[in-house]
């Protein structure tokens, strides 16, 4: 007890040894009330500034990859409707995506919203495209991942997702002409 005496400050010290052990029983629980309630509130607001901060942080680097994912898929789109793509093409596009972070959630499910967004504005063609490049990407597995979340609009995000872009990746392969793309 006594080197916890030695490390409080000498106003603290002589608080203690002076006033508080004077005070009745009821006068002492609510002072300790006080500043654990102070010290909870506090640590509480620390928290939030810091989550605030880690936020914003990431609210900026998430513009980022959305501009750059953007800018992949829509040019990738714009050229494959002006010709046929081989599967050099969809490497090209899918090795583009992967020099994103992809082991964060946040930068997969960006991919995941963007290929939907494509998938429901185009057609023919155009989808087979965003589906294999969904395929390649192995991000049928994030979507399926949701599926075992117990918590309900998780598992309707999968549902969409799987629904959405979810093709076989073997009648994907097929209508494109790309045999032998298995196992990318």
């Amino acid at each position: 007890m006594e080197k916890l005496y030695s490390l409080l400050p000498e106003f603290l010290l002589e608080f203690y040894e002076n006033r508080f052990l004077a005070f009745p029983l009821l006068i002492k629980v609510a002072y300790i009330g006080i500043v654990v309630t102070f010290l909870i509130t506090l640590s509480c607001y620390v928290i939030v500034f810091i989550r605030r901060v880690r936020q914003a942080f990431m609210n900026v680097k998430m513009k980022k990859w959305k501009a750059d994912i953007d800018n992949i898929l829509t040019n990738s789109i714009i050229v494959f409707n002006s010709e046929d793509y081989q599967q050099d093409d969809i490497h090209r596009i899918t090795d583009n995506l992967k020099k994103l972070p992809m082991h964060k959630a946040v930068v997969r499910q960006l991919i995941i919203d963007e290929l939907m967004f494509l998938h429901k504005n185009f057609s023919g063609k155009v989808n087979t495209l965003i589906s294999t490049i969904y395929t390649w990407l192995e991000l049928e597995k994030h979507s399926r991942r949701k599926l075992k979340s117990w918590r309900w609009h998780i598992k309707a995000a999968g549902i969409e997702e799987l629904s959405e872009l979810g093709i076989d990746s073997v009648p994907v392969i097929d209508q494109l002409g790309l045999h032998g793309a298995s196992g990318l």
